[in-house]
């Protein structure tokens, strides 16, 4: 929501790795993933039920995409695990002219800019390998912290 700050940070010198929506629309946790993790009784994996139960009723609904697309965790797994996507380097740029396209991202995958890439892009994504990879790391942590029976008084 906010152009000229994607701009400066685009245009900073960082190293910067863009996973664009076209990506992450493709890393769908399914009702089936869902059930595979409260099969651990965890207050982390009811979070998780609990938290993604919105999304996916909205996907379904006004998408008809049959789970949750999970676009964050897949950035934060490429830290750890860059082999899941497919990138390329090119020149990214943002629309902070106004208008109907103020906002916009574009890649100059043509080269007709004449500029030096300024990041890195993933194009392609191992999408089931990253939702293994997700739920492991979830039931990891959910076996860490299971539910204690409460006691009654």
């Amino acid at each position: 929501v906010d152009p000229h700050a994607a701009h400066i940070v685009y245009h900073s010198g960082i190293p910067i790795t863009l996973v664009p929506l076209d990506v992450t629309y493709q890393c769908i946790l399914t009702d089936a993933d869902v059930a595979r993790l409260l099969n651990i009784n965890s207050p982390i994996t009811r979070f998780i039920a609990d938290a993604t139960r919105f999304y996916m009723e909205f996907h379904d609904s006004y998408q008809r995409i049959e789970g949750c697309v999970i676009n964050d965790p897949l950035a934060l797994a490429l830290t750890i695990a860059p082999e899941l996507c497919e990138y390329e380097e090119h020149f990214v740029d943002v629309d902070i002219q106004g208008g109907v396209s103020m906002g916009k991202t574009f890649a100059d995958f043509y080269q007709m800019s004449g500029k030096s890439a300024n990041m890195k892009i993933a194009l392609k994504v191992r999408a089931r390998q990253f939702i293994d990879l997700f739920l492991e790391r979830i039931e990891t942590l959910a076996q860490q912290f299971p539910s204690t029976p409460s006691v009654k008084a």
